[in-house]
Formats: structure tokens, C-alpha cells, sequence
């Protein structure tokens, strides 16, 4: 597993989480019928965008790398705006659209498995080499950010 970190694209993992979410939907008895979900869904939707683009834009002002392939390019610690409640507001916007996904899908299972398996996945092979060269590149400052802000929410 150690030789799929930081290879597999955050976005991909986001596509087979969605794919995930929807095969195990179909296993799963419908139970979200209301209209209300869809409406729920779509707030999800929305945060995701919004979070997403926050994310980006922060890393962008700071003059910072947002390619996670190059994750070695980082010239600062971004803690501000958005990063001050989430350290990965990015990643956390695809777990909103995969929350939006299920919920549109219907079935408690894929509202579950999908959004797991994306949060397992990226965390494994993504955030914790993320993680591990942000510790190295900033140190003290990093571990104190750790402490102050949850890696997810």
C-alpha cells in the first residue's frame, strides 16, 4: 500500500468512492424518500463547492502548491480563512459531494460505505504522507496547528 501514496489523485479516489456509494446502494433498501433529501443533498452540494474552492483559493493567495502529487513543493502552512476549522477543506469538500451522492441515491448503505471508504482511502494514502512532509517541512508550527484544528472537522 505504501507505494500508492500520493500516486492515486485525490479526484479518483472521489470517483471510486461515488462509484462505491452507488453499488452499494443497490444492495441497500430504499429509505430516503422524501423530497426533503434532495434538498439536503443539494446543501451538501453546495458546501462542497464552497469549501472546495475556499481551500484553493487560500493555497493560491499563500503562493502555495495545491498539486497533491507535489506535496514536497509546499512553501507555507496555510491556517487561515477556512483552514482554521479544517485542515483539509479541500479533501473535505469531495466528502460533501459523496454525502450529496448518497443521499440523492436514497439507501442508508451507500450514504455509508462510499463516503467510508473515500475518508479510509484518502487518509491512508494521501493525508498521511501529506501529514509526514508537513511535519518535517514545518515542524513546531505544524504540530501546533495538529492541535488546535482536526484533521477532518
Amino acid at each position: 500500500m505504501d507505494s500508492l501514496e500520493t500516486r492515486v489523485p485525490p479526484v479518483v479516489i472521489g470517483l471510486v468512492g461515488a462509484v462505491v456509494t452507488w453499488i452499494a446502494s443497490l444492495f441497500g433498501e430504499r429509505l430516503l424518500e422524501a423530497p426533503a433529501f434532495g434538498v439536503v443533498g443539494l446543501v451538501f452540494a453546495l458546501a462542497g463547492m464552497v469549501l472546495g474552492t475556499l481551500g484553493v483559493s487560500k493555497f493560491l493567495e499563500a503562493q502555495t502548491t495545491v498539486n497533491p502529487h507535489s506535496i514536497e513543493k509546499a512553501s507555507s502552512l496555510v491556517t487561515n480563512g477556512v483552514y482554521r476549522f479544517t485542515r483539509n477543506p479541500m479533501y473535505l469538500g469531495l466528502l460533501s459531494f459523496l454525502i450529496s451522492w448518497g443521499l440523492w441515491l436514497g439507501t442508508l448503505l451507500g450514504l455509508i460505505v462510499g463516503p467510508l471508504f473515500y475518508v479510509f482511502t484518502l487518509t491512508r494514502l494521501q493525508i498521511f504522507p501529506e501529514e509526514r512532509m508537513l511535519r518535517s517541512t514545518f515542524g513546531a508550527d505544524y504540530e501546533s496547528y495538529c492541535r488546535d484544528v482536526r484533521r477532518w472537522l
